[in-house]
């Protein structure tokens, strides 16, 4: 959660009101290590950034899906699971290209 929280943080000093932003969680495994960000201030960050109008993708492993919906509360649409083998990384590599072509294309309507 340390390093989910500290990119969200990083992310919303620096962006500004005409971004758009695509937020990326990856993680191989459970929580374990964080001592500055709980399970709630990653929940409010997810929420508070699609809020925002940012397009967040969070990517766990198949064991970990109930977990994280549980925790987390990720909305459905935000959540991927994936196995941990060259057809798992292919589905995310092909939502995150989905997710920035859409983004690519939004943008080009605005101007």
């Amino acid at each position: 959660y340390d390093a989910i929280g500290a990119s969200f943080l990083k992310i919303s000093e620096l962006v500004q009101p005409d971004d758009q932003v695509f937020f990326v969680i990856f993680t191989d495994g459970l929580e374990n290590a964080s001592t500055f960000y709980s399970a709630e201030d990653i929940t409010y960050k997810i929420n508070a950034g699609e809020k925002s109008g940012w397009k967040i993708r969070f990517f766990c492993r198949y064991e970990d899906h109930k977990y994280y919906k549980k925790e987390l509360g990720i909305p459905v649409e935000c959540m991927f699971s994936m196995g941990m083998n060259s057809l798992g990384f292919e589905e995310m590599e092909s939502e995150i290209r989905f997710c920035l072509s859409e983004m690519v294309d939004k943008k080009k309507e605005k101007s």
